[in-house]
């Protein structure tokens, strides 16, 4: 009852778990927990906050060592950003990534 008195869009998605895909240059992302593949195919472990994540770029990738950044706006956008730290990714410009299509076979 409760949920049907609310905004509509002050609504906010339910997790950020989930593949998640940036068009260009093509990047895939899977998020379980505080488990994520990156886009380089690299299971790693991460800090996952519900509608937020955050993991350190593994040594075996471009950019290892770096600090990414995601926050989950809606269903349908997470905001990736990544820098050399936690507060140089937090002010770095966002990537907008949305939800993957399903896979055809």
């Amino acid at each position: 009852m409760l949920a049907m008195l609310w905004p509509a869009s002050e609504v906010r998605a339910d997790r950020i778990d989930g593949t998640w895909c940036l068009k260009k240059p093509a990047k895939r992302i899977t998020i379980d927990g505080n488990n994520i593949i990156t886009p380089h195919g690299s299971p790693t472990k991460g800090d996952n906050t519900h509608h937020g994540f955050t993991y350190t770029v593994p040594k075996n990738e471009p950019g290892a060592g770096s600090f990414v950044v995601m926050e989950q706006l809606s269903d349908d956008e997470i905001l990736v950003r990544m820098g050399a730290n936690r507060e140089s990714a937090a002010k770095a410009k966002p990537r907008s990534w949305g939800p993957c299509p399903p896979n055809i076979s």
